[in-house]
């Protein structure tokens, strides 16, 4: 069984990453990992820098030694993500301290990558406020292509369950439940839709 990281810090999350961008696939590369993600407090300054110092690191691999560990390198995907602050409310015009919860949304195609990018510059710009901010609004709005994780501790579902709140754990984890079951209805009308046209 290979191991991908799906949540991952690196120098751009501030007193919280382990590991700088350029070393990042070397690592993976040793530990035999087919992916990596890049998933930063806030912030997706990293993932440029994540192709970049792919391909520096690959141009730099010329000796015959070293083309065996380059393949390995080559084959590592990078995935790009981000760790958002998400809290609950207005955060475009409520400048008022918030309670933030963090959720890790990953991009699953080139739309996701241009929703992920268009609630980063929302978060770091109009919602500012200590942190960059997202509501569930905006993440309703710019959802298509994007995969999401329940990230760590300070996660919604994992701090309700802290709390001893498990209804609204189990209210947020149905959420997606609810949307997946709404995607399968609406994948097998369209089906049965094209069968009737045939």
């Amino acid at each position: 069984m290979k191991y991908v990281p799906l949540h991952l810090h690196t120098e751009y999350s501030l007193l919280d990453g382990a590991i700088r961008i350029p070393d990042l696939f070397k690592f993976a590369a040793e530990n035999n990992m087919p992916a990596v993600a890049i998933t930063d407090h806030g912030t997706m300054f990293g993932c440029a820098d994540m192709f970049i110092a792919k391909n520096e690191l690959l141009s730099h691999m010329l000796s015959e030694e070293e083309q065996e560990f380059k393949k390995k390198i080559e084959g590592v995907k990078p995935i790009i993500g981000c760790e958002f602050y998400v809290c609950d409310g207005d955060v475009l015009e409520d400048r008022s301290k918030k309670t933030m919860f963090h959720l890790v949304l990953l991009a699953k195609n080139q739309e996701g990558y241009h929703n992920l990018c268009r609630m980063d510059s929302i978060a770091s710009t109009d919602a500012y406020y200590y942190k960059p901010r997202i509501n569930h609004e905006i993440l309703e709005k710019y959802k298509d292509g994007i995969i999401c994780l329940s990230a760590c501790i300070q996660g919604e579902v994992a701090r309700n369950f802290l709390d001893g709140k498990e209804e609204e754990a189990e209210e947020k984890t149905d959420a997606s439940e609810t949307e997946k079951e709404e995607e399968v209805e609406e994948k097998t009308d369209t089906s049965e839709a094209e069968k009737e046209e045939e």
